[in-house]
Formats: C-alpha cells, structure tokens, sequence
C-alpha cells in the first residue's frame, strides 16, 4: 500500500512538470507569433499609401483595358 502512494507522488511531480512544459512552449508560441506579426506590420508600414494607391489604379486600369482579368 505504501508503494502505491509513493508512485502517485511521482506520478503529480511529472504531471506539474508536463504541465509546466505545456505552459512554456504555449508562451514561447504567443511570443514568436506576435514578433512575426509586429515584423509583417513593420514591412506593410515601409510601403508608402500614395505606392499603393498608384498600384491599385494601375492595376483597375489593366482590368479595363482588358490586359489583366479580374
């Protein structure tokens, strides 16, 4: 009987410990995935509006005029 509540005792310092695990590894995501998204929001910033603005009417122009298909 004792042998038996000596492996529970194991058995609740590895479920913490794969608890913790989890925990860590679901932080390190969190953190990897908002430095990803503040890079892509950094790069879509360097791109100026009037940049844009020109391409969107080029491109509508090139729908128009039949050379693109939209």
């Amino acid at each position: 009987m004792i042998q038996a509540r000596e492996n529970f005792g194991k058995a609740a310092a590895i479920a913490w410990l794969l608890f913790l695990l989890i925990v860590l590894l679901g932080l390190l995501n969190f953190a990897v995935s908002r430095r990803i998204a503040s890079v892509e929001n950094r790069v879509a910033a360097r791109r100026s509006p009037p940049a844009r603005l020109r391409r969107h009417r080029q491109l509508i122009a090139g729908i128009r005029s039949g050379a693109v298909k939209g």
